[in-house]
């Protein structure tokens, strides 16, 4: 669900201090400086999508200390943060080590550090927050004693810039529909960014390549009826053992990988009004079922209702008269 904040919630004279104490409250628990501006507006959006919880900040702030802060005070569930500032340069200090950053480097760092953040106008800022959990599936042993910056003008850094770029608010509810897909690609791109600043990462990268060449395989071929594990590991160049064991890494299994592409298709088809026409059997072929029944269970058990009254549903929401439906036997 998104969430926004803004400073034209409350009189001009109250912005200020409003704007502080929101952002010492959901981002930053530290001192902000601001200025004294009667007139400040600054907004901020915040929603979940997948494993990643991700806050955007419209904001004149020029500077934020941070200081050092006990974990669970600042981070209760042991998140890491990845910054990104779209519209402008910036800088990071810490201790007596300065960093200069280019508009859409990336900042990934604990949130508890001690930091002193620096920028010369106003800016828009991607806050991302990922489970130290999930982050050390895909990058084990990762130690961010200190902060990592990565480069968005050249390598994977540069891939994992544009990704995080493109999630903004207005597409938190197309994300959230393919949100195993986004996890996916964040923990592939951080894999791959990390690799080339540290080759120790070389085996959950070769494992996370191997997953997306499996996976967009299953993407490619899932309408075929009788699609195995054996036919995706043969033209993704592995042994079916490999992919399995590929998956299983990534706590999934190709069945489910090959039953998520097939349910998500169908339900496209199915509350489409453009496919009211099409019977539920040929619908049941498009998406590999051979046997149209197999596919209504199947249906039945991911969406808790029949495609049919999924069917009923979309066109009772959305009425066109000049619609007819198909009366099916299929029930």
């Amino acid at each position: 669900m998104l969430k926004r904040w803004s400073t034209k919630d409350v009189p001009a004279h109250a912005a200020r201090d409003y704007w502080i104490a929101l952002m010492r409250e959901l981002i930053f628990k530290a001192p902000i400086d601001l200025p004294e501006d009667s007139t400040l507006e600054a907004a901020y959006a915040q929603a979940s999508c997948g494993v990643l919880r991700v806050g955007w900040v419209d904001s004149p702030a020029r500077r934020v200390i941070l200081p050092a802060a006990a974990t669970e005070s600042i981070n209760p569930h042991g998140d890491v943060q990845i910054t990104l500032m779209d519209t402008s340069a910036w800088s990071l200090v810490k201790g007596r080590t300065q960093w200069r950053l280019g508009r859409r480097d990336l900042l990934i760092a604990n949130p508890h550090s001690s930091f002193d953040l620096r920028r010369e106008q106003r800016t828009r800022t991607t806050c991302a927050f990922l489970p130290r959990a999930w982050l050390a599936s895909w990058l084990p042993g990762l130690d961010l004693e200190d902060p990592v910056i990565l480069s968005a003008e050249s390598g994977w850094g540069k891939v994992l810039s544009a990704l995080l770029s493109e999630i903004t608010p207005e597409r938190v509810a197309v994300l959230a529909g393919q949100a195993h897909l986004l996890d996916l690609q964040l923990g592939s791109l951080l894999a791959l960014a990390f690799h080339e600043r540290d080759p120790r990462h070389n085996l959950v990268l070769e494992a996370s390549k191997l997953l997306l060449v499996a996976k967009a395989c299953v993407r490619r071929r899932f309408g075929e009826c009788g699609l195995t594990a054996a036919d995706v590991a043969a033209e993704s160049g592995m042994s079916e053992r490999t992919l399995r064991r590929v998956f299983a890494l990534h706590d999934e299994s190709f069945t489910e990988a090959l039953n998520a592409e097939r349910m998500a298709a169908a339900h496209r088809l199915v509350s489409d009004r453009n496919y009211l026409k099409l019977p539920i059997a040929a619908i049941a072929r498009r998406v590999g079922f051979g046997d149209a029944s197999h596919f209504i269970r199947k249906f039945k058990q991911t969406f808790g209702m029949t495609p049919l009254a999924m069917r009923r549903q979309a066109r009772a929401n959305h009425p066109d008269p000049a619609c007819e439906v198909v009366h099916e036997r299929l029930e």
